[in-house]
């Protein structure tokens, strides 16, 4: 039996856990999820060459998603909800507005101010002096966060944009070189375990996996209540939105799952997740030494922290576990 009251993961799970971090900032680092919105894809569809400006800049950080690609894992969500998850977890959002569909999604994601500052929007430029809602409304909104180059009016040449020098670049250059979570992304509040940032608990469950060496997948989630001692994980939406379904704890943390096991950055075998260590090393090598986004760095240099890492490479070895899988 894999995880039973009394079983050797269970303890040092519960050793583990009055060194875990609670309320505390992290300095931690993190690839960048990026949301690619715009009409139906094809094979030189805009978003496309907006993917491929990003390869050949090898930011290998960032890291594409294509919402209709995850349609068929979040099944349980409706497709608001769903791409409302995807907003979160996801470093920045571009916008392609060249369909309703694409309108339509520029419109929802403006009406947070949190959110708009994810938001990079390109227009077609023969439109820039239209009186219209697009203009007035949301692209305007985004101009006012004058931080950074938000909003591109740029030509279109068939349907397609023709990338000016300024677009490509900020392509790359509107996401810094890896998320930083510098701020509370979590909090225990009343036995809850509160999350405020989607993405920062992916990194949780990268960094519990990579520290445990193996994970059954469905003893995730009591895994993680055992480390912060909670009863419940609680999901703050940007919108402050709330989901209908009584087991949403559950479906948001297995959507989260597939996401990361879709993009080949964990590794499923049978029930049991692992970590795709090459993936790491090219994507993100700061998180081989994540540890310290769940523990104390204080304890992190102590032999009783060293004797518990040895007792789970052995123990996962006994059990017939390859870790750091390749």
């Amino acid at each position: 039996m894999y995880f039973s009251k009394y079983s050797k993961i269970d303890q040092l799970v519960c050793q583990l856990s009055p060194n875990v971090k609670q309320n505390s900032k992290s300095s931690s680092v993190m690839f960048n999820f990026v949301m690619l919105c715009g009409k139906t894809r094809s094979d030189d569809d805009n978003r496309t060459q907006i993917e491929n400006v990003i390869s050949i800049s090898k930011r290998n950080d960032i890291i594409p998603l294509y919402s209709e690609e995850l349609f068929e894992l979040g099944k349980s969500f409706n497709l608001l909800t769903l791409e409302e998850i995807i907003a979160e977890i996801s470093s920045a959002i571009y916008i392609v507005v060249e369909s309703l569909g694409s309108a339509c999604e520029l419109g929802a994601f403006t009406y947070s101010n949190k959110m708009c500052k994810k938001i990079l929007a390109i227009g077609d430029k023969k439109y820039v002096n239209d009186n219209s809602f697009i203009n007035y409304g949301p692209l305007k909104k985004l101009l006012e966060f004058s931080d950074k180059n938000r909003v591109f009016y740029e030509e279109f040449n068939d349907g397609h944009i023709v990338f000016s020098q300024k677009l490509s670049d900020s392509l790359t250059s509107f996401i810094d070189p890896f998320r930083k979570y510098e701020v509370n992304k979590l909090r225990i509040v009343q036995n809850k375990l509160q999350i405020d940032d989607f993405g920062y608990f992916q990194l949780l469950i990268i960094s519990i996996i990579f520290l445990l060496g193996f994970v059954k997948r469905t003893k995730l989630i009591e895994i993680i209540k055992k480390l912060y001692g909670v009863n419940e994980i609680d999901f703050k939406f940007t919108s402050l939105n709330e989901l209908s379904q009584t087991n949403s704890e559950s479906i948001i943390i297995d959507f989260l799952l597939e996401v990361l096991i879709e993009q080949k950055i964990l590794i499923k075998e049978k029930n049991f997740l692992y970590v795709n260590y090459t993936w790491i090393c090219e994507h993100a090598p700061e998180l081989i030494d994540s540890s310290h986004s769940i523990l104390y760095s204080d304890f992190i240099k102590t032999n009783e922290y060293l004797k518990i890492k040895s007792r789970m490479i052995n123990l996962a070895k006994k059990e017939g576990h390859n870790l750091w899988r390749k």
